[in-house]
């Protein structure tokens, strides 16, 4: 059983050494490079592309709002989303906090590590 968990934990692994680390870094900021290019056609604060956060918003936001625990776990990655290369992005992500509804549950990424 336990070989096999670890071959299915495989897939989710984000890289073995500090190389495969950095490679994996570099493929997630290329995909957010087409979340930000896609918020810049859009000329929003929100894919949904008014100032209210939309199905699509929600959507992404649990990924976006636990983006910062792989550089607390893994500090030499640094920054995934730098504000230098990705302000919209960062835009979006203060945004979000500030507009989503009141009933919608947001994470510190604090009370995702402990």
């Amino acid at each position: 059983k336990s070989s096999g968990d670890w071959i299915l934990l495989q897939d989710f692994a984000i890289g073995q050494d500090s190389e495969e680390r950095l490679e994996a870094k570099a493929t997630l900021q290329k995909s957010m490079n087409y979340l930000e290019s896609d918020l810049k056609r859009r000329q929003s604060k929100f894919f949904h592309g008014n100032d209210l956060p939309g199905m699509l918003d929600y959507m992404i936001w649990p990924w976006m709002e636990r983006i910062d625990v792989v550089s607390m776990v893994f500090p030499q990655l640094k920054a995934l989303l730098p504000p230098e290369d990705f302000p919209l992005l960062v835009f979006f992500f203060f945004s979000f906090l500030k507009k989503s509804s009141p009933h919608y549950p947001i994470l510190s990424t604090l009370s995702i590590l402990f």
